[in-house]
């Protein structure tokens, strides 16, 4: 703000117990190296970002705090139980008791100097000096300081010296490094608690009862200077434009001093009815004035006013109106004709204001062109098309031949060929000046007639192509058709995510920037086709933009319905302004926007006209501001909340539980200016490289992430488009399910292994246990039951010759059986005896069977058993029900084959074993009597998981296949 006149209610904020303040009486506030705002109020110590407050030092039990300092990453408050240390990176704090022989433990003041030492004041009177040693010196004790400091006193540090001043106005002041106590120096007094100021031209600076006086070193006394701003002021504040803002008598008034003018901002600002009482000022980096008083923490916007306003209902009169404008135009001598729901108005270049006509005329002259030297072509809402005299504002409505002329016209442009192309809400028609006629104009494409759209806007590019502005999409045009159509539907020629249009510009390069209604802008590239959106995510005042203007520069400017925007096309970025800035109201209309000869940007909306002089600093990262994170909470394994505030804990990162389905992150900017209007991106490392934009949400919610180490890194933009030149990062660690880390992956697979191991080596032992058992069985029998057999076949043998010649026949028979039996049984002890278990003990067994068998026959027979047999390995079961297949397949050659010969064969294919027994004899059929065993050889195959052919033709063929290892 230039001026103190700029100043309005409206800029002003204020926070009490229902904002979440502790504590409305706040005696002190700062602004810390770290960005956040810290008051001290009768509540205790409280910080606050910009949205809400925490207080801290409440469990030391600090309950009234008066002063704050900061010095090495720690804050020093002055309570009413000593002098309190908080450590700015835990928040932890401790409490140091006064040196013994104070009169009072209520530190009032407290200040801290570059050497880091600390210096408080107590409400009785004790200067007490904590030195670089951490030890604490009472300098200065009631007796010499009257114990009149009041409950508002502050210290003051100018220089090498340590300031203070008591109410009968005795100033001392303190040599910081030899702690040496000289004064008083006599100032006059001040019964409203009056201190000290540092000016940075007029050097030290007492109020009192004669006014403002100024300390002379040579002759060190207070001498007046300036009578003007009157007496018992209390406190003062020079801010960064060079102002004075003070606290006046009883700590009630609230003035401003500038270039020698003086103006009480306290009916302004504050209600009588709730008797304010101002105790501090302070000024924060993004230039806002801060009051701490008993009823509330007050924000003033103190930015200066970028804009100057014209045509305000302070400047002008409008009865019955609010004023608002619309069309713009200079002409060639330099003069701006302003049109409005209000009138028109002519402004020259002297800066005198014309009325031509008023609100009387039951029109508004929306868009401004330049007819001749003495006449402008207005294009009107209600009247259809005027001719106006620049001069005496003589007015003629042109009369419509045609028949068909909307009389609500609400655009309008001159093309090459001097033809005027006007647009209304019930179509575009073209106005000839040399015959003064109209005609509607037609438009076919794509089943509509573009020229019968209601329009709102009309444009001409270097090209000579008409851009009509609708709320069915954007059309490119010549004089006789269209040439292409960009929307929504399928045969745009480039898709944009909008109908709703409501105007476009030719900016550098040729692009077309498109101001739409609820989508913000968008950027086309004619030669690409592409379209880039530009919204409140990148940094847009607002997604409904009335129009856009080009400075010839480097810049583009938005009107739009909460502010104007700047896009800096060098840098991307915006800069956006508000009524805080100077303009005369947030809210611009369509077509009310000018580029003058000389640079000057005009812009027209409600309450009047604003004439731009901005710069671009706040389009630039800066240094002075900070992303923050000020708290996180999320749940523990047991869904417990976990709040982290402290700086150091969430700059050292978060360990989150697994599967983590609530995590809260609160972030803050330190610019001030509008926290609800600061914007916030945020990137998750390890998980996705994409910046997304949270707009004006300053709360992050993440959920679910999978397990990973990630770092979150936070960016934000100040609300009128600066940017903080860093950004903030925060490791987060995200641990793995138990039943996937490396450590039960290994314990599972060590067990499954041990558990195979134990199984392999148990079974190892059972298989010993059951071939030594099988062993011993067949010994058993053989040596028991073989000879027990031997001896009843001998028995029957020497009994044949005894017995009757009867028994003969009985006693061979049962020899004959014993020694079948024997036999039997010997081959059911081979099949058991687990030494034999190989293929070739298999086939000894066989050779030794067949010869058996077919010695006394009438058979020839032969084995074919090849070598690569010898090594294979099978089971005791497949060794038997192999044997017993092949003797049960010899024994049916035996009793049922006619042939002659007979062939025993074995060999491996792959991972199978393939016996068979082949004889020549003739089978017509497959027999399947009981007496050939055939349902048993399957059944002894099945037992192996083996198969069992028989192939009758030619001969009889048995094979077995079974699995081998």
């Amino acid at each position: 703000m230039c001026s103190h006149q700029a100043l309005q209610a409206q800029d002003i904020q204020v926070w009490k117990e229902q904002d979440g303040l502790a504590n409305r009486v706040v005696n002190y506030g700062l602004q810390s190296s770290d960005g956040y705002l810290w008051l001290a109020s009768m509540g205790g110590l409280h910080r606050f970002d910009g949205y809400s407050f925490l207080t801290l030092l409440a469990e030391e039990g600090a309950q009234k705090a008066f002063g704050l300092a900061e010095s090495r990453d720690t804050l020093w408050v002055g309570t009413d139980q000593g002098v309190k240390a908080l450590d700015l990176k835990i928040y932890e704090g401790v409490t140091f008791s006064v040196p013994a022989g104070t009169k009072s433990g209520q530190i009032i003041g407290v200040a801290a100097d570059e050497d880091y030492q600390i210096w408080a004041v107590s409400e009785a009177g004790d200067l007490l000096c904590r030195t670089s040693d951490f030890r604490w010196t009472r300098l200065l004790s009631p007796s010499h300081t009257q114990g009149l400091f009041g409950e508002k006193s502050k210290l003051l540090i100018s220089g090498s010296f340590l300031w203070l001043r008591n109410r009968l106005g005795e100033c001392f002041r303190i040599h910081r490094q030899s702690l040496v106590v000289e004064g008083p120096y006599f100032a006059s007094p001040n019964l409203s608690e009056g201190s000290l100021f540092l000016h940075p031209d007029h050097g030290v600076l007492a109020f009192g009862a004669q006014g403002v006086e100024q300390f002379h070193e040579g002759t060190g006394k207070f001498v007046s200077l300036w009578p003007e701003l009157g007496t018992n002021l209390c406190f003062a504040l020079h801010d960064y434009q060079g102002r004075m803002w003070l606290i006046g008598e009883d700590r009630k008034q609230f003035l401003l001093w500038h270039q020698g003018v003086k103006t009480d901002l306290t009916q302004s600002f504050f209600d009588p009815k709730d008797n304010t009482h101002l105790n501090y000022l302070f000024e924060d980096r993004s230039h806002n004035v801060w009051v701490c008083s008993n009823n509330g923490f007050f924000k003033i916007s103190n930015e200066p006013n970028s804009f100057q306003q014209l045509l305000t209902p302070a400047q002008v009169d409008f009865p019955n109106y609010i004023p608002s404008f619309r069309g713009m135009l200079e002409d060639a001598k330099g003069d701006i004709f302003i049109g409005g729901y209000s009138g028109l108005f002519r402004w020259n270049p002297q800066g005198r204001l014309q009325r031509l006509f008023d609100n009387t005329i039951p029109f508004s002259p929306y868009i401004l062109l330049e007819a001749d030297a003495r006449h402008l072509w207005v294009v009107s809402e209600g009247y259809g098309l005027l001719k106006v005299n620049k001069q005496s504002g003589e007015l003629a409505v042109m009369a419509d031949n045609s028949g068909t002329l909307d009389r609500f016209l609400k655009a309008g442009v001159r093309r090459r060929d001097s033809t005027l192309w006007l647009g209304g809400y019930q179509g575009l028609w073209t106005f000839h000046e040399s015959t003064a006629t109209f005609a509607p104009v037609s438009f076919p494409f794509g089943g509509l007639d573009v020229g019968a759209l209601p329009i709102n806007h009309l444009y001409t590019t270097q090209d000579g192509h008409l851009w009509v502005s609708t709320d069915k999409g954007l059309y490119e045009c010549d004089s006789a058709s269209v040439l292409r159509y960009y929307g929504t539907h399928e045969n745009a020629h480039a898709p944009l995510v909008t109908q709703v249009i409501h105007s476009v510009l030719e900016g550098p390069k040729g692009k077309i920037w498109i101001a739409t209604g609820g989508w913000g802008v968008l950027c086309l590239d004619r030669n690409t086709g592409q379209v880039k959106p530009y919204t409140t995510y990148s940094g847009l005042a607002d997604n409904t933009v009335a129009f856009g203007l080009y400075d010839g520069a480097q810049g583009l400017w938005f009107g739009t319905n909460v502010g104007l925007s700047y896009l800096d096309l060098t840098t991307d970025q915006f800069q956006n302004y508000f009524v805080i800035d100077g303009l005369t109201h947030n809210e611009f209309n369509k077509g009310s926007y000018l580029k003058t000869r000389d640079g000057r940007l005009f812009f027209g909306g409600v309450n009047g006209v604003n004439v731009a002089r901005p710069s671009s600093e706040g389009s630039t990262p800066s240094e002075k501001h900070r992303v923050q994170i000020t708290q996180i909470e999320f749940l523990d394994a047991q869904d417990s909340l976990i709040r982290i505030q402290s700086p150091q804990q969430i700059e050292e990162g978060v360990r989150l539980p697994v599967h983590t389905s609530y995590l809260l992150l609160h972030l803050g900017f330190s610019d001030y200016l509008k926290p609800e209007k600061n914007r916030y991106a945020y990137q998750l490392e390890g998980y996705s490289d994409q910046w997304i934009s949270l707009g004006e949400e300053h709360i992050l919610r993440l959920a679910s992430l999978p397990h990973g180490d990630y770092q979150l890194n936070v960016r934000a933009t100040g609300a009128k488009g600066n940017q903080a030149l860093s950004q903030f990062s925060l490791p987060l660690y995200v641990p793995q399910v138990f039943y996937k880390t490396w450590w039960f992956i290994t314990a599972v697979i060590v067990f499954v292994l041990a558990a195979a191991f134990l199984v392999i080596l148990q079974r190892g032992r059972r298989q010993r246990d059951l071939a030594n058992m099988q062993l011993m069985i067949a010994t058993d029998l053989h040596d028991d039951v073989g000879s027990a057999l031997v001896k009843v076949a001998m028995k029957a043998e020497m009994l044949e010759e005894e017995v009757p010649h009867t028994l003969e026949t009985e006693m061979s028979d049962i020899a004959a059986t014993c020694r079948k039996v024997l036999g039997n049984m010997r081959d059911v002890v081979w099949s058991i005896d687990a030494r034999q278990s190989t293929v070739p003990d298999l086939f000894d067994k066989i050779r030794e069977h067949v010869r058996h068998q077919f010695q006394s026959s009438a058979f020839s027979y032969g084995f074919q058993f090849t070598e690569e047999l010898d090594q294979v390995n099978i089971t005791p079961q497949q060794k038997k029900e192999l044997f017993f297949i092949v003797k049960e397949a010899v024994a049916n050659v035996l009793k049922h084959s006619n042939g002659s010969e007979v062939q025993l064969k074995a060999h491996k294919t792959e991972r199978k074993l393939i016996l068979e027994v082949w004889d020549n004899g003739e089978v017509a059929s497959l027999p399947e009597g009981p007496g050939m065993g055939l349902r048993n050889m399957r059944m002894r195959a099945d037992r192996i998981g083996g198969t069992l052919e028989c192939i009758a033709q030619p001969g009889f063929l048995v094979r077995v296949h079974t699995r081998i290892v």
